[in-house]
């Protein structure tokens, strides 16, 4: 009932926004240099969608970009992060100010970089979303697994567990609420930053979302821009709604488990 609630408001807040921004429009309170009329944007939208190298050559490039990009962030963030919670625990206090070094540097500002690297292809897009999301999950696998309750290990080594089957078995799922954590701000980075990238770097054949709303600002082709940027948002928007749902479906034992206590 309450997800439907927010549904019913969300879309009428929607309405709302259109029904303004048609007034705005028809007046002259906004000049249509500018912005346009939004039947318009939805209207380009619409002829977007319908077409096949919109999908391939835009929307599913982006998502292969990123998905890329997190899928190597996420291995290498949760091996970081098991082995600074494990193996090299002694060395922690030495490792994470670098690794918070890391992760403060500005990673449009290295993109560059990576274009000299990596060219200007698919493989220095997803760097770049390697580079920014793989901090972010390495710090809420370290953070997830230092906060598992000391008493459970004990347990499980008490019952003679080995190191391997204790880390997979016991660890990390009672990490899994924090890892969770990291991979939703992975994902969504990921998408953020891809966008980004492909708005400095890409070809007019590959453009990607980002590359899609750039050509379409070179063109002055006002609606097409419009439409890229509410497309944008509406996956950003998508993204969050999965990941909300895998999270709901993922800790529905823990909601029920402080009910019954």
């Amino acid at each position: 009932m309450d997800r439907l609630k927010n549904l019913i408001s969300a879309s009428f807040l929607t309405i709302v926004l259109f029904v303004v921004w048609h007034i705005a429009i028809v007046t002259g309170a906004i000049d249509n240099g500018i912005l346009p009329a939004p039947l318009d944007v939805l209207k380009r939208i619409l002829i977007n969608i319908q077409q096949p190298d919109f999908w391939q050559k835009t929307l599913f490039l982006t998502v292969k970009r990123g998905l890329k990009g997190f899928t190597i962030s996420a291995t290498v963030g949760i091996f970081i992060g098991v082995s600074l919670a494990t193996y090299l625990k002694f060395a922690k206090e030495y490792i994470m100010p670098l690794l918070h070094l890391f992760e403060k540097l500005n990673p449009l500002a290295l993109f560059p970089l990576f274009m000299l690297f990596f060219g200007i292809g698919d493989e220095s897009k997803a760097a770049i979303v390697f580079w920014v999301v793989v901090w972010q999950i390495a710090f809420h696998t370290l953070a997830g697994i230092e906060n598992v309750d000391k008493e459970i290990i004990k347990g499980a080594k008490a019952m003679g567990t080995n190191r391997v089957v204790l880390l997979l078995k016991v660890i990390l799922p009672a990490s899994l609420p924090e890892l969770y954590i990291g991979f939703k701000l992975g994902v969504q980075m990921s998408f953020l930053f891809v966008v980004s990238v492909e708005m400095i770097s890409s070809s007019n054949l590959f453009p990607g979302l980002g590359g899609f709303i750039m050509e379409s600002k070179k063109a002055y082709n006002l609606p097409n821009i419009y439409s890229g940027i509410i497309i944008t948002a509406i996956i950003g928007i998508v993204l969050t709604k999965i990941l909300d749902l895998i999270g709901e479906k993922l800790f529905d034992w823990k909601q029920k488990a402080s009910l019954i206590n």
